[in-house]
């Protein structure tokens, strides 16, 4: 039976529980997340970077069962549960200014802190010190943290028409 194309899904839990069809770049991940460092995931649109950044995300939380037949199944990976902080700026809506970048940002902050039951201090104007401050909580809940941006140009991309506005949320 030919399994069904995932035409527009970049979910990989949503993926693999649909039955649709993953060309396997597992052993990628296995070498991303054990390999040491920092990585920039640069493709064309449509390229697959969020379900690459998806799939990532199951792995790093330990998601095992979602790997069933994968390369990295049977590999020689720990499975250790990762936190996971997850930031997708294509969720951050319409910026028209810095500022509403900022207060979308500390706001995506605040969502994924409560996604793992961290209450954030925002009264800091600092978004840096905001993020540093949750990852020090997570660090102390969870031990490991891995950080995953997807569509980290999105605001950028958006202001393209106004040229000044989209260097100035570029330089933050």
């Amino acid at each position: 039976m030919l399994k069904k194309l995932p035409l527009a899904l970049s979910d990989f839990r949503r993926l693999r529980e649909s039955n649709c069809l993953y060309v396997d770049k597992t052993k990628y991940v296995y070498e991303l997340i054990t390999g040491y460092g920092r990585y920039f995931l640069s493709r064309p649109r449509r390229f697959g970077k969020s379900l690459l950044v998806s799939t990532l995300k199951q792995a790093l939380e330990g998601n095992k069962g979602l790997f069933a037949g994968l390369w990295i199944a049977d590999s020689d990976y720990t499975w250790e549960k990762h936190a996971v902080v997850f930031l997708d700026f294509s969720t951050l809506g319409g910026i028209g200014t810095p500022q509403e970048f900022l207060l979308c940002m500390v706001n995506a902050l605040v969502l994924n802190g409560n996604q793992h039951g961290i209450e954030l201090d925002t009264s800091s104007q600092s978004v840096s010190i905001i993020f540093q401050n949750y990852l020090i909580a997570m660090h102390k809940k969870y031990g490991k943290v891995a950080i995953l941006i997807d569509e980290y140009d999105r605001p950028i991309l958006h202001n393209l028409h106004n040229i000044e506005l989209a260097k100035s949320i570029r330089r933050l």
